[in-house]
Formats: structure tokens, sequence, C-alpha cells
């Protein structure tokens, strides 16, 4: 998986960046996985429910969709880092980033990958 971050955002570039993926009964673990990547200043992400990113104290949270852009937004804030997941779908990518997506996460295909070196 490749992450793009949209420069228009207000995020720095290169930021160290760590994804979670949220499992229910595993919260205790990630929140405390959590306050010490943000300690160490470490941007933490988490891949999955809209509702454990504010009980959880993530960073960011990386969509399935983004259909649901708006909503999180909504109710996340301006200073949430909101990615969306757009497979490898092109189309996905470009109107993620034209309905606001900090960052889009697309899936590296190995024929890319091998054109660009």
């Amino acid at each position: 998986m490749a992450m793009v971050i949209n420069r228009s955002s207000g995020y720095k570039k290169n930021m160290n960046v760590v994804e979670l993926v949220y499992v229910a009964d595993k919260a205790q673990e990630i929140t405390d996985l959590i306050t010490l990547l943000q300690h160490e200043g470490i941007v933490s992400i988490l891949s999955g429910e809209v509702v454990a990113f504010d009980i959880l104290g993530a960073n960011g949270i990386l969509l399935e969709s983004g259909e649901e852009l708006g909503l999180a937004r909504e109710e996340l804030g301006d200073d949430a880092i909101i990615g969306v997941d757009c497979g490898s779908v092109h189309d996905r990518a470009s109107k993620a980033i034209e309905i606001g997506a900090d960052y889009i996460a697309i899936n590296a295909e190995p024929n890319l990958i091998s054109g660009l070196s």
C-alpha cells in the first residue's frame, strides 16, 4: 500500500506514521500504543471505525470509502487527518482528493512499481 499526501491539506510532508487496525477487543492495547507513539512524535492513523477514533485518541483515520468523508470530518473536526482507501482505482483517488481527503491509500501494483525503477 502506498500513501499519497494531499499537499493542500496543510500537513507536513515526511511524517512518521503508523497505521493501526481497529479491533474492538484490543481497544485498551491500541490506546496504550497510540499514547506511546504520540509521546515519541509518531502520528497514529486508525484503520476502521470512525466511532473508535475519538475514544482511542488517534491523530487520524483511514476510511474504506470517500462516502464517509463528510460525516467523518464533521464528527472528528478539522485537526483530524482523514484518509481514504482507494484500492487501485484511479477515479476513486481523484474523487477522494477532490472532496477533501487529507491523504489517500492506494494498492501499489507490482507492474507500476517496477516501471518506476
